[in-house]
């Protein structure tokens, strides 16, 4: 049976879409996620408008910014996240987002063709920031291998 990586990243913005203190971001976001879509792993995101406003509303902030996305391996969403432009970008969040009291990601093992939710999402994140990393979430400093077949 083969696994792909599931990962949450949340954020609560300072400023609401549109305030040009946070244009940086959101006029980076359609490039940056055309990278991802075009990486090496990548394999599913989250796009639905309708679902971001449901993920406003699961964790009770208005002004959130989520990113759910599925890859092949660790390895590839690390090589994007720290390896591309999207390093530049992920440099400056302290300009636009506030800090969090818990980790801003999660990432956990889901059978190949399913895709994950947002209440599994904030479940994740909250059993990291409780308990740290297990193979129910864990971050990439201490991440787990997929379970065995």
């Amino acid at each position: 049976m083969s696994y792909h990586l599931a990962h949450i990243n949340v954020a609560v913005a300072m400023y609401p879409q549109g305030d040009p203190r946070i244009a940086g971001f959101y006029d980076n976001i359609q490039r940056i996620n055309a990278l991802a879509d075009e990486s090496p792993g990548f394999i599913w995101r989250c796009t639905d408008e309708v679902v971001e406003e449901e993920a406003r509303q699961i964790f009770a902030e208005p002004l959130l910014v989520m990113n759910l996305t599925l890859w092949e391996s660790v390895e590839a969403l690390s090589d994007y996240v720290y390896r591309s432009a999207h390093a530049d970008v992920l440099r400056k969040r302290a300009e636009w987002f506030k800090p969090r009291g818990g980790p801003a990601y999660a990432l956990w093992w889901l059978k190949e063709g399913v895709k994950p939710t947002i209440t599994e999402g904030r479940h994740r994140l909250n059993r990291l920031q409780q308990v740290g990393s297990t193979e129910d979430a864990f971050s990439f400093k201490s991440a787990f291998p997929p379970p065995a077949s």
